[in-house]
């Protein structure tokens, strides 16, 4: 009898190990998949911009710039965008991102990132 008890309680606590385990990876990979991709996205969107020489409306910018950033996302999360600053004679992006997610108990995540990228111009 006391061995089966220890056995239920052991296989109790194996499963809360796994659960807790998976929470923290999940969570690591949002916030790894958040932080490269915004990089990415945010030097894409203006490299194009000088490709463009600077033909690009704001507007036009900004839809080139979440498409890039919903592209090379692969998580299957909410995304919020929140742009701080865009500057197109200076090269200039400032965005905020945050990615609500879900842990295999339900409950939501969010991890958020902050980036701003300049355009290095040659005088």
């Amino acid at each position: 009898m006391r061995n089966m008890a220890m056995m239920v309680i052991s296989m109790i606590l194996g499963m809360l190990t796994l659960a807790m385990a998976f929470s923290i990876s999940q969570r690591a990979n949002c916030a790894t998949e958040v932080h490269s991709n915004l990089s990415t996205a945010g030097e894409q969107t203006l490299r194009q911009l000088t490709k463009e020489n600077g033909a690009l409306t704001e507007e036009e910018l900004l839809a080139y710039f979440v498409q890039q950033l919903v592209v090379s996302m692969d998580a299957e999360a909410d995304l919020k965008v929140d742009i701080a600053g865009l500057d197109i004679q200076k090269g200039l992006l400032s965005t905020r991102i945050s990615q609500i997610f879900a842990y295999p108990n339900g409950k939501e995540g969010r991890v958020c990132h902050d980036r701003t990228v300049i355009l290095e111009q040659a005088p």
